[in-house]
């Protein structure tokens, strides 16, 4: 399928729009049809609400550009249960709550059935399957119950001894830089940038340059000694210290939290912790709140301020 990512979600959804045509009589249909359970008949069935098309086709968008950002593909047409999966699993790491999580795979199963219904229509021959069990139990695993929002650690460095190895590397980096795990699960010597002082506590940090979500590319301020620890790290791994296995990384850090009688809130529980710890320690050195707020902000990632503040709650 040719032409941009809107116009490409735009045909798929034509085929499984259903504004207009009764949803009960659909869904008598689905079950008449063999359909039992909620997920069966979601399949068999259009989008029968303007609210919901808008919701999905955002998703769909958000996928398409995914795919052709990270994997180079152009065509939705030629989706593949990997390329879902990996989108899905960048949200973990983006720390979403579960009921966005839950939001964004009810929008991916309706996209596998929008494309099998579009190849049926146009005769493409295409068939999808999107095998996604794996990625839904990291999201139950990473970003905990429905409706339930991540908190800090209450105590990041009871963590912290509990680990070991890449892992406690990687925790510390996130825990002091408020780095992304994906930002700290791989970092080359080239990233390394030096000792500086850092602007409003005076503090020397090691920094450490990296691309974020969505090209944003900031430094990762940490310690002295993290910063030593991570240049050992990277000199004994040929110029690259890496975390290969993320599951292991989150078996570790439940460990942890179990051991030291913590509630488990994932990886992304100790950028939580960054972001209360800093806006502290800014404010106590002279910025206001807002001023602060602005700065951990830039130092997250984050490309709106209101996305930072949900992490102060």
């Amino acid at each position: 399928m040719k032409g941009n990512t809107n116009w490409q979600v735009q045909q798929i959804y034509g085929a499984i729009k259903g504004i207009g045509e009764s949803r009960h009589d659909a869904k008598a249909e689905a079950r008449s049809g063999g359909a039992k359970t909620t997920a069966e008949v979601s399949k068999l069935t259009k989008i029968h609400s303007y609210a919901t098309a808008d919701a999905y086709r955002s998703v769909w968008r958000s996928i398409g550009e995914f795919a052709k950002t990270e994997f180079g593909m152009k065509n939705m047409e030629k989706l593949e249960g990997r390329h879902v999966a990996a989108f899905l699993e960048s949200k973990i790491h983006d720390g979403v709550s579960r009921a966005t999580f839950d939001q964004y795979g009810a929008a991916t199963a309706k996209l596998e059935a929008a494309l099998n219904r579009y190849a049926t229509q146009n005769d493409t021959g295409g068939k999808y399957k999107f095998d996604l069990k794996t990625v839904r139990a990291l999201g139950v695993k990473e970003l905990g119950a429905r409706n339930h929002e991540p908190r800090a650690y209450s105590d990041p460095m009871k963590i912290l001894s509990r680990l070991d190895g890449e892992h406690q590397l990687a925790a510390r980096l996130q825990i002091e830089s408020g780095g992304r795990v994906k930002e700290v699960s791989q970092i080359r010597e080239t990233q390394l940038r030096g000792l500086q002082t850092e602007r409003t506590t005076g503090e020397l940090k090691g920094l450490v340059h990296v691309d974020g979500k969505g090209g944003k590319e900031r430094e990762l301020q940490i310690s002295p000694a993290t910063y030593a620890e991570l240049k050992s790290a990277i000199a004994a791994g040929d110029g690259v210290f890496r975390m290969d296995d993320y599951k292991e990384y989150l078996q570790a850090l439940q460990n942890a939290a179990d051991e030291t009688g913590q509630s488990y809130n994932g990886s992304h529980g100790l950028r939580w912790g960054f972001a209360q710890e800093r806006m502290g320690e800014l404010q106590k050195n002279g910025l206001t709140f807002e001023g602060a707020l602005l700065q951990v902000s830039e130092e997250m990632g984050h490309a709106r301020s209101d996305i930072t503040e949900h992490y102060l709650k």
